[in-house]
């Protein structure tokens, strides 16, 4: 009744005397339904709360777990004390399910009550010692939602977040290389060609330098290979065996890691990894040629022997032909002019929206 959109609150008091119920499907609908009311019936769901805190200790892990979820998905501020209690106690549980679930109930809680961070904090600082990888991910996105700016707290677990990255879920990949990132670029050395170095303006501060990676518009550094700090080199050797992910996502954020951090040589065999994206669903390639699109405006030089990968089909929707066509103008030299020229006189006359956009008057090529 509920799907079909039916108040079923009149219900309440009935249903919410079957939190206790000993079938774990029945116990589902039951707490679903009074997720679904809570907010409505809220001293009615204050009666089941008893009996979650005695399911935090049932023999069956999923008992606890379904018990913790709930628990901090009943926005209900007086039990806030409760549920904090609870997670303190299944946050250390022997359960990977459990633990998952106490580390997703911080974000619950943190989002009702931001004042209460420095309790989630420390728990967070326990979590952090997660070894299994089905646990970690969900324990970074709750560091990345609660408190992004404790770097501190990461020292310690920095080569285990490495190693643990291969065996993650995508999306706790993402939440990893995401909090790795920012972690590189404060703690390791800057990118910067040291060789380069000599020809700028000497008048360049250090605040400047060190400043460097709040710059996501530069790019005028590179790491030499030979000044790669050894557990900067770890984090970038364990990014590649994931760059084979399905998750583009995943993918996109292994490329701005290597764009940062990494020698100029190794980001270039990086960035080619894009082009096996360039023909898959029009959204996965909207995402990809838009990344290729701010990587040729500063290396085009990396992309032009594949040119052709970038040629523009008839059939695409309007956003890829015209990203396409500012791919291929950032690609467009001397050497390739003809082949540019024969291309745009062949696909232009399909692409009348795109014809009305200007061409930059400086191109090496003249249409």
């Amino acid at each position: 009744f509920i799907a079909k959109g039916r108040d079923c609150s009149a219900l309440f008091p009935s249903v919410v005397k079957n939190v206790a119920v000993t079938s774990l499907e029945v116990k589902r609908l039951v707490y679903d339904y009074l997720l679904h009311y809570a907010n409505k019936e809220q001293e009615l769901a204050l009666l089941a709360v008893n009996t979650f805190q005695k399911e935090l200790s049932d023999k069956n892990p999923e008992v606890r777990a379904l018990a913790i979820r709930v628990m901090s998905s009943i926005k209900i501020p007086a039990i806030m004390a409760i549920v904090l209690q609870g997670i303190k106690k299944t946050i250390k549980d022997d359960s990977i399910l459990v633990r998952q679930a106490a580390v997703n109930s911080l974000i619950k809680c943190y989002q009702m009550e931001p004042e209460n961070k420095t309790v989630y904090i420390e728990l967070i600082t326990i979590a952090l010692k997660e070894t299994s990888p089905y646990v970690i991910g969900n324990v970074i996105n709750a560091f990345n939602n609660i408190c992004p700016e404790r770097l501190d707290l990461i020292h310690v677990h920095y080569r285990r977040l490495c190693l643990l990255l291969i065996d993650v879920d995508s999306w706790g990949q993402l939440a990893i290389l995401e909090l790795l990132l920012r972690y590189a670029k404060c703690q390791f050395k800057c990118p910067y060609d040291q060789k380069r170095e000599k020809g700028m303006n000497k008048n360049v501060s250090e605040d400047k330098l060190s400043n460097f990676f709040d710059n996501d518009e530069s790019n005028d550094f590179y790491i030499n290979e030979e000044i790669v700090d050894n557990d900067l080199r770890l984090f970038l050797d364990y990014c590649k065996p994931i760059l084979q992910s399905r998750n583009i996502a995943v993918v996109l954020k292994i490329v701005s890691i290597y764009y940062y951090l990494a020698p100029r040589s190794e980001f270039n065999s990086i960035a080619l990894s894009l082009l096996r994206f360039v023909t898959r669903s029009y959204e996965i390639q909207y995402l990809v040629l838009q990344t290729i699109l701010s990587i040729s405006n500063k290396m085009p030089e990396i992309y032009k022997p594949y040119i052709k990968s970038f040629f523009i089909n008839k059939d695409s929707p309007s956003y890829i032909r015209e990203l396409k066509m500012k791919i291929i103008i950032n690609l467009t030299d001397v050497h390739n002019s003809n082949l540019v020229y024969n291309e745009f006189h062949v696909s232009l006359p399909f692409t009348n929206e795109i014809k009305k956009k200007k061409i930059p008057k400086n191109n090496n090529i003249i249409f």
